[in-house]
């Protein structure tokens, strides 16, 4: 003997034959930034490092990764092509040390950050 208990069951409906699409519409978004940010990790890195980072907008072209080993000479140069990204940068035959990583937009240093390579 059941009390207190009701059956109920909850109607659903699917779409009709006339609603289904065969093709998927894709829209674009258009997101702008405030601020830029950049980020590097992992640190200390190994074979590899990764650049995520993020562009203002309204960011001239121009923007870039500069790697600066200790003796202030460039080993790396990546360039920066969508306003918003994560970059895999492979650090293979470079010696294990400490390196400099700035961030130049529009010419500017807008960051620069410490990287340990230890292979």
């Amino acid at each position: 003997m059941n009390t207190d208990t009701i059956a109920y069951n909850e109607p659903y409906i699917l779409p009709g034959e006339s609603l289904k699409s065969g093709k998927i519409r894709r829209i674009p978004i258009s997101k702008t930034y405030n601020e830029n940010r950049f980020i590097l990790y992992p640190n200390p890195a190994g074979n590899y490092m990764i650049v995520e980072y993020t562009l203002k907008s309204g960011t001239h072209p121009g923007s870039f990764v500069l790697l600066y080993d200790n003796t202030g000479k460039i080993v790396k140069r990546i360039a920066l092509q969508n306003t918003h990204d994560y970059l895999v940068v492979l650090l293979k035959g470079l010696p294990n040390g400490v390196y400099i990583c700035k961030f130049v937009v529009g010419n500017k240093i807008l960051e620069a950050q410490k990287l340990v390579i230890n292979q």
